[in-house]
């Protein structure tokens, strides 16, 4: 159980923050105005959208790109050394080229997240910094 948490820790991590602040947020009465550790929460919660779930997408891709590494030249997937290789289905022979090509492609498609993660950050933020995006939230906040 240990060996899997540790293993899995850099996905699990930024998921379970998320989570906890999914969490937090659902509440709340005014999300719009509401603090976490002395941050805008909607600010947060923008930061959380654009850089924390593409970051745990691409963390989870790099896991299936591992799975796929460590089973090439075996006729099943996912290899059996891993930690916890029992919550994965078991694929062998011609069913098991598929999930290891997946888990080739997959970063492919972690990469492009974080790209747009981070595309849409700048869209969003429009060429203010964290501060003033910061500032303009409390002054809007302060006149309702």
């Amino acid at each position: 159980m240990i060996r899997g948490i540790k293993f899995y820790f850099p996905f699990l991590a930024p998921a379970l923050v998320a989570m906890a602040f999914a969490a937090y947020v659902s509440f709340l009465d005014n999300t719009e105005c509401a603090f976490l550790l002395g941050i805008d929460a909607s600010l947060l919660g923008l930061l959380i959208f654009c850089f924390v779930l593409p970051g745990t997408f691409a963390i989870g891709s790099l896991y299936f790109l591992y799975f796929s590494i460590k089973s090439r030249g075996r006729d099943f997937y996912p290899p059996s050394d891993i930690p916890w290789s029992g919550i994965f289905r078991k694929c062998s022979g011609r069913r098991a080229k598929i999930p290891k090509l997946m888990g080739y492609l997959l970063p492919i498609a972690g990469a492009w997240m974080i790209w747009l993660g981070i595309s849409s950050f700048i869209e969003i933020a429009d060429g203010r910094t964290l501060s003033e995006m910061s500032a303009a939230i409390g002054s809007a906040c302060e006149h309702s």
